[in-house]
């Protein structure tokens, strides 16, 4: 089975701006991702580069681990890089 994957221009209104999502079967894949807790942990790393790099590792983590479990299957970096460039996934 293919699920369709594309990257999407979408609006909040909560923040009032646009931004680029992933859509799934035309479907946003929203992740329960805080955006001010994002925020707040930034502050928190400062200029520390290796705090830096380890939240964002985190947050890569995170989105493979929600999305590996709405796909119902483990899923990698890569292979979501492909899926969007392909436009598809194909599920086993």
């Amino acid at each position: 089975m293919k699920k369709t994957f594309e990257i999407q221009e979408v609006y909040d209104p909560a923040e009032d701006r646009q931004f680029k999502a992933l859509m799934i079967d035309g479907e946003l894949f929203d992740f329960g991702f805080d955006m001010e807790e994002v925020r707040r942990a930034k502050r928190m790393c400062g200029q520390d580069s290796f705090l830096g790099k380890s939240l964002k590792g985190d947050i890569c983590q995170f989105f493979l681990e929600s999305l590996s479990e709405v796909l119902g299957q483990t899923i990698t970096l890569a292979e979501v890089n492909a899926a969007i460039k392909k436009g598809y996934w194909e599920c086993t």
